[in-house]
């Protein structure tokens, strides 16, 4: 009996790694879509740190191609590997033909995957472990469709040579069938597509880009008003930055919870291009003299604590665990917190009570009563007050302004 030339245990590989794509492509696009709706209510489980955040790359522009997430367009792709590599398993006339497609739109899978890893690494200076595992899916496709080809690596180019020299040639063997591949992966691409538009129309309605110039216009049109920053605040980004972006925020707000979680991330791109600073406004009248009736009953509280927590060099961490659990703050709370941080009971209560945490609290409110606010968060970008913060395009827009400003 005959050899088959083929190694069918890497066409099973095939369709597993496939199988797996699918499912991390999958959980990459629910993600996505969970974004675009609302923003980012909290930490993803893939925001690990300043370094290893999916919440970054999936916020960016770099997230979409022609209006379409990456993400869908890779389920896809790894669904017609999937299906692709059953054929070539169940089908042996087809087996090379489907097989030198397979190896080939890899490839193709493989140049991009390393374009979004060096915009990652180099632009947006994070890890996505969802995209990783996605980049490491695809090498998988490669070094298992040529295992299935019994393709050495020396001889790849020539491979891919006479692949597309002879693939409008019709043999015997079938070896002709690029045109029904292609037009497969296009039904199937062309379909999913239709089901994702459907499944997510207001995601895919977005595909007009808004009036980017008007937008800036009525920004840079609002008064530029002097922030008076006090000393010592916590920051995020480079502080000698020519952009410097201020947010008022309140740790009961619930707007305030969004942007807590979602600036960082829409300004990953520009993270070494700006400084942004985090001020307390709380809308509680224990600490607030411009507040005639209780409002926030634990917010002074809250931002007490973190400038207990920035004593020790861990405010944004404190300031997430904070915000995290918005709904269900009490004093026992923000000591525990505050015990993950490294302080111990006595002495965050000491830090608590102290006339310096009580001083700084001041000087943050005095700084936002000087600029007239009225609700929280209010976002300042190099002074202008910035009300439309929750689109990542219309923040973009605003941070490239300025620092064309600046130049």
């Amino acid at each position: 009996m005959t050899e088959s030339p083929f190694r069918k245990g890497a066409i099973v590989g095939l369709i597993l790694v496939g199988l797996v794509g699918v499912l991390i492509a999958g959980i990459t696009t629910s993600h996505h879509y969970k974004i675009a709706a609302a923003g980012f209510e909290e930490k993803s489980f893939c925001s690990l740190s300043e370094f290893v955040d999916c919440d970054v790359a999936i916020a960016s522009p770099y997230s979409k191609v022609f209006g379409i997430p990456t993400s869908e367009l890779g389920l896809l792709f790894f669904l017609f590997v999937t299906l692709a590599s059953l054929y070539a398993l169940i089908s042996e006339k087809a087996t090379r033909t489907t097989l030198s497609f397979i190896f080939c739109s890899a490839l193709v899978a493989l140049a991009y995957a390393a374009y979004m890893a060096y915009i990652a690494f180099f632009k947006l200076h994070v890890l996505c472990l969802l995209c990783t595992g996605l980049y490491l899916a695809i090498i998988l496709l490669v070094i298992l469709s040529l295992m299935a080809l019994r393709l050495r690596p020396v001889k790849i180019f020539s491979f891919i040579g006479h692949y597309l020299q002879d693939t409008f040639k019709k043999g015997a063997d079938g070896s002709s069938r690029l045109g029904g591949h292609l037009l497969a992966f296009g039904l199937l691409f062309g379909i999913g597509l239709l089901f994702f538009v459907g499944l997510n129309r207001p995601l895919h309605g977005r595909t007009r880009p808004f009036n980017k110039e008007g937008f800036v216009r009525a920004y840079l049109a609002t008064p530029k008003q002097e922030v008076k920053l006090p000393e010592g605040r916590p920051f995020w980004g480079d502080p000698d930055a020519k952009v410097t972006i201020v947010t008022f925020s309140d740790f009961e707000c619930p707007f305030c919870r969004r942007a807590a979680f979602s600036l960082k991330p829409f300004l990953g791109e520009y993270r070494r291009q700006v400084r942004f600073l985090y001020l307390h406004y709380p809308l509680d009248m224990a600490c607030n003299p411009n507040m005639e009736r209780p409002l926030h009953q634990y917010s002074c509280l809250a931002a007490k604590a973190t400038f207990c927590a920035h004593q020790k060099g861990r405010f944004w961490e404190y300031h997430d665990l904070v915000f995290e659990n918005q709904r269900r703050l009490s004093h026992a709370l923000l000591s525990r917190l505050a015990d993950k941080v490294g302080l111990s009971e006595d002495e965050f209560n000491r830090c608590l009570a102290s006339d310096e945490v009580a001083k700084q609290l001041q000087e943050d409110i005095a700084a936002g009563n000087q600029l007239d606010i009225h609700g929280t968060p209010a976002i300042y970008v190099n002074g202008h007050l910035l009300k439309d913060w929750t689109s990542p395009e219309k923040l973009q827009a605003v941070i490239e302004a300025e620092l064309k400003n600046q130049n």
